[in-house]
């Protein structure tokens, strides 16, 4: 809470996420929260684009795809007036913990599901030492990469990438986990 990283907890601070991303040159990284956001939520509305946001047609495109907060930030300035459909990005932006405000988190981007599953043990040794809800190979949890206007990329970490589309979860009306990530 205290905007400090350490590898493990550290006695009289308070943990709220694990680091699931850093850059390559170490200097930027995500955090994602200890625990999804209460409830399931849907990404938006079928048959609507986001012009704004690049669309990612395959898996391996959009696991490249890190801009979470820049994604979120897309969305929620062009449909700022639709808080009811787009109730993801918005549940994640409204997130809060201890030493952080309304604002500060984000919907996580693609490519931070795919580090998680290219990653999931330590990842998840990390979730449990800080008290938090392990990721699962069946976890659903939204992303703020789109695929199109009737998809956008959820995880699920036992497919390719970590990631999922249309087929089971992705499609935008469908009702998904909210585990947002806050930028460092």
């Amino acid at each position: 809470s205290d905007g400090s990283c350490s590898t493990d907890v550290v006695d009289g601070k308070t943990a709220i996420a694990v680091v699931v991303y850093k850059s390559d040159d170490g200097k930027c990284g995500q955090a994602m929260a200890l625990e999804s956001v209460e409830g399931t939520y849907k990404w938006g509305f079928t048959e609507h684009n986001i012009g704004k946001l690049k669309d990612y047609s395959t898996a391996s495109e959009a696991s490249q795809d890190f801009a979470s907060c820049e994604n979120s930030k897309i969305i929620i300035d062009t449909m700022s007036g639709q808080r009811n459909a787009f109730q993801a990005v918005f549940k994640a932006n409204e997130y809060t913990t201890e030493g952080t405000s309304e604002g500060d988190w984000c919907l996580p981007a693609a490519g931070i599901f795919t580090n998680i599953k290219n990653n999931q043990s330590i990842i998840n040794t990390g979730f449990s030492r800080a008290g938090g809800t392990q990721f699962t190979t069946s976890t659903y949890a939204w992303s703020s990469t789109e695929w199109g206007y009737s998809s956008a990329w959820c995880s699920l970490l036992r497919e390719s990438y970590g990631l999922n589309t249309f087929s089971l979860g992705g499609s935008k009306t469908s009702s998904n986990e909210v585990r947002p990530v806050i930028e460092f």
